[in-house]
């Protein structure tokens, strides 16, 4: 998800910058990762998506575990201090909002034929506004 908006930077695909980007979204995982941490601090955390799916792939397992499995009666109950259901809902509105910067930032940015768009012009014609 995340490599989509890292994409419009480069005209050739950079598979290094992709992987050092992943790997550096991850990385607050690790500060989050305590039930001490707050929930505010977790959902911030989690607009990285490796973040938010880390989280949720630990809750998953502690269910799992524990032989109860995940189901849509226990989805709100929190299990390692988040609850799947926001890692669930943070995932979605992450594939929102980089799909939503990967898109102006493809009409922004300088293009292999050199020209671009200013960014408040694309974004007011996207709203439709004069």
């Amino acid at each position: 998800m995340i490599s989509f908006p890292i994409s419009t930077f480069f005209i050739r695909a950079k598979s290094a910058v992709g992987t050092l980007a992943f790997l550096g979204a991850f990385f607050p995982y690790y500060m989050v990762n305590d039930e001490a941490v707050s929930m505010v601090l977790k959902i911030l955390a989690s607009l990285l998506s490796p973040t938010t799916f880390a989280l949720g792939s630990v809750n998953f397992v502690d269910y799992e575990r524990a032989h109860v499995g995940l189901h849509w009666s226990n989805i709100w109950r929190a299990s390692s201090g988040v609850c799947f259901l926001i890692c669930l809902a943070m995932m979605v509105l992450d594939s929102l909002l980089y799909f939503a910067i990967g898109l102006y930032l493809d009409k922004i940015l300088h293009k292999e034929s050199g020209w671009c768009t200013h960014g408040t012009k694309s974004s007011r014609k996207a709203f439709g506004v004069r």
